[in-house]
């Protein structure tokens, strides 16, 4: 869950795979196809850093470096900020179809 919250900010949409979906596609295209994966709303970088920090505290994420949690953190926020900044600049063009959730 973590994982794709943070990889959909910026990937492009065909680089963005479930690899539980596989269902035995021999080549790339067919693979892209199969694997797909969802794209969810972004969050916001406090949202995010609620989750990472409720996550860490109850077990259920760990960082293997105690600074990794804040260096992630970081990256997210200014991620968050270059694709928001990102959409505003394309808004109206191709490039602004992102299709969240599906």
């Amino acid at each position: 869950r973590f994982e794709i919250r943070i990889s959909s900010v910026v990937k492009h949409k065909n680089n963005l795979w479930d690899l539980s979906r596989y269902a035995g596609a021999a080549e790339l295209y067919g693979c892209a196809r199969q694997m797909k994966a969802r794209r969810p709303p972004p969050m916001s970088p406090n949202q995010v850093a609620r989750e990472i920090r409720d996550g860490v505290s109850s077990g259920e994420l760990a960082f293997t470096a105690s600074a990794d949690m804040d260096l992630v953190l970081t990256q997210y926020c200014e991620g968050f900020e270059r694709a928001i900044s990102a959409y505003r600049e394309t808004a109206g063009t191709k490039v602004d179809r992102i299709s969240y959730g599906g």
